[in-house]
């Protein structure tokens, strides 16, 4: 694992979703509180986490978005805004 910067990371999603025509938005569908609180998802993410064997992986489809929109968001928010979102994730761990 390396690090990996925030502006590549904000090309590759406007990239994607330009890719399928699809518009970015700041508040898209699946950081509304009704789709994480959907059981139809969260069945879907419990036969996730079965069938990919991630024993460490949060049963709570809520915790799951709730982390992801953290993530995510101010990823959106640069993209829609036009500026350069300039974080950088450092890898942690002795392979470096």
């Amino acid at each position: 694992m390396s690090d990996f910067s925030g502006e590549t990371l904000a090309e590759a999603i406007e990239k994607t979703f330009e890719n399928g025509n699809t518009p970015i938005t700041v508040n898209p569908t699946v950081f509304d509180p009704s789709f994480t609180e959907d059981e139809d998802k969260k069945v879907q993410w419990l036969g996730f986490i079965k069938k990919t064997k991630i024993s460490d992986a949060p049963e709570s489809f809520e915790d799951v978005a709730a982390a992801i929109k953290v993530f995510l968001e101010p990823i959106a928010a640069s993209i829609v805004e036009r500026q350069t979102f300039r974080n950088i994730w450092t890898a942690l761990g002795p392979w470096r």
